[in-house]
């Protein structure tokens, strides 16, 4: 088992992750003293990440390229529910249900255009077949496909966007209401959002 291994890992790529949003925000600042507005947060709060979302991110970024393989739970291959389960349950310790439909009725439904890091995402393929996924922010999300194993999409291709038929949302452990609701309402557009 490669428990000890992947947590590891995951630290070191969480720390790398902040490090990195670090660095940038501090760019950003310098860059904002010299135009005389680095006092306000309003500057610079779009381009920073949560905690949430930079985790997220980082746990992600571990299983990026993991191959799709049926009924597959580790990085040698998984499956999207697999993959979306093992994210909740290693970075939160919540036992999704193992199946789409199970994942569809988990926690509280969220409007497409209010997502926030962590959300869930259900789809369903041209073939009838569900697809989960989980919501990144900034319009992303991680899913495995079958092409490319664990990948990062945009939810507002039309593939997905077009497919997309519930979204959930699941308390947090350790996560306040604020922060896991950081991104601004989208507004709707011809097609629904």
């Amino acid at each position: 088992m490669q428990w000890p291994a992947f947590n590891r890992k995951l630290r070191l790529h969480r720390t790398y992750i902040i490090m990195q949003y670090t660095w940038t925000s501090l760019g950003l600042c310098a860059l904002a003293i010299l135009a005389g507005s680095c006092g306000s947060s309003a500057g610079t709060r779009a381009t920073e990440p949560t905690s949430l979302e930079a985790d997220l991110r980082a746990a992600a970024d571990t299983w990026m390229g993991a191959p799709y393989a049926p009924g597959g739970t580790d990085m040698s291959g998984v499956d999207p529910v697999a993959f979306v389960r093992r994210l909740y349950d290693d970075l939160y310790g919540i036992n999704l249900a193992r199946t789409p439909s199970g994942i569809a009725s988990a926690g509280e439904a969220v409007e497409p255009d209010n997502l926030a890091a962590g959300d869930l995402l259900i789809f369903r393929l041209p073939s009838g077949l569900m697809h989960v996924g989980i919501y990144l922010g900034s319009r992303e999300f991680s899913h495995v496909s079958v092409e490319n194993g664990v990948t990062v999409a945009q939810i507002d291709d039309a593939a997905w966007h077009d497919t997309l038929v519930a979204t959930r949302r699941l308390s947090l452990p350790g996560v306040s209401a604020q922060e896991s609701r950081n991104e601004q309402p989208r507004r709707r557009n011809r097609t629904g959002w």
